[in-house]
This record gives structure tokens, C-alpha cells and sequence, in this order.
């Protein structure tokens, strides 16, 4: 499913002051289904946010079981590509937690305008197919089918106006890299019990 990626990173500072961290997802079936869902979901009644075009809720592919496969990719991405940065100091694995996911379905005339997502250590977006590209600080990436696309959570980007008849589709989640001590602190809670 992976195809090998050129970026390495040592450490998490390291993968956030660097650029963009590519990968492509080809599960066709979970494209489709994500893709689809998306499409039946978002609605334009979700203007208020920095995004200019339809999108779903904020949480609408959070317990996703096909969302899963792709998180699953990327962390498996990340473990074959030793980026260290993400591996967890209390069970040797590479984990991260999603706190929001949601679908954007761009046409003529949508845009997203200059933002962040500081709230977040990273954010990443999945593609459906080809279109206006995402411009980043880092510079701008066009996107295509199954691409996957990682910025840290300040890096600013945006999406300039789409000029052309076009249905493009992006997935996107932003994530914090997971933190030993949520489970040293579980197993105390445990423990006390």
C-alpha cells in the first residue's frame, strides 16, 4: 500500500520546522467509501469557519472504522520511515490521537482562507482527486488521488479561490502525537483502585 517516502526525521522538532510530510494511501475500497461519505455529508451551512466551501461536522469520521485504515496507514507510514518523534517510550509502538476529522467537498467559486491549526501538533489531509492546489509556507502541492499530506499544526495554509468546475474532496484530521505519561497516569489510576 506505501509507497516509500524520501523525508527521514529524528525527532518530532525536527519533522515540524522541516516541510510537509508526504505519503499515499491506495486502499481504493476505503477511498470510495471515505470519498462517498463525504460527498452525502458535507453541507454549506458551515461557513463560519475558515473554510469557504461545504464540509461535514467536525467529528463525523472520528469512530469511522474505514477513517481507522487510514490512521493506521499513517502511523505504520511513520514506524516504517523511523520518525522516532512518534514512538511511544512505554510500549516501543508509534501511536498518535485524533481529535477531529472531518470531509470538505470544494466546487467553483470555494476557497479556504490563510489559517492554522495550532490547537493541534499536526494536521493531515487525505485527497480524492485532483484540483486547486494547497498552498502551505512550505510551498504549494497539488493534489491527487490517495495523496496524503502532514503539516505541523502552525503552519499556515490555504486554498485560493477554484476558478474551474471541479468536484475535489479532502479528508482532514488533526492529531497530537501520543504522550507516555497518558498511561503511566493510567496505570497509577488503575493501581489506586
Amino acid at each position: 500500500i506505501s509507497k516509500p517516502n524520501d523525508c527521514t526525521y529524528q525527532s518530532i522538532e525536527q519533522l515540524r520546522t522541516t516541510h510537509v510530510h508526504q505519503c499515499f494511501f491506495n486502499d481504493e475500497e476505503t477511498l470510495t467509501f471515505l470519498e462517498k461519505k463525504i460527498k452525502e455529508k458535507a453541507c454549506s451551512n458551515r461557513n463560519y469557519t475558515n473554510v469557504k466551501a461545504s464540509s461535514t461536522d467536525w467529528q463525523e469520521f472520528i469512530n469511522d472504522e474505514h477513517f481507522a485504515k487510514v490512521v493506521n496507514f499513517l502511523v505504520k507510514n511513520f514506524s516504517t520511515n523511523n520518525l522516532t518523534a512518534f514512538k511511544s517510550p512505554l510500549s516501543n509502538d508509534y501511536k498518535i490521537t485524533v481529535f477531529d476529522a472531518w470531509g470538505i467537498q470544494y466546487k467553483k467559486g470555494d476557497k479556504t482562507i490563510r489559517h492554522d491549526h495550532s490547537q493541534s501538533d499536526f494536521s493531515t489531509c487525505l485527497y480524492f482527486s485532483e484540483g486547486q492546489e494547497l498552498c502551505t509556507c512550505h510551498g504549494n502541492y497539488k493534489p491527487h488521488r490517495g495523496l496524503m499530506l502532514t503539516l505541523s499544526g502552525w503552519d499556515e495554509h490555504w486554498v485560493e479561490e477554484i476558478k474551474e468546475d471541479c468536484d475535489r474532496c479532502v479528508l482532514v484530521f488533526n492529531w497530537i502525537r501520543y504522550r507516555g505519561w497518558e498511561a503511566k497516569e493510567q496505570k497509577w489510576k488503575e493501581r489506586k483502585k
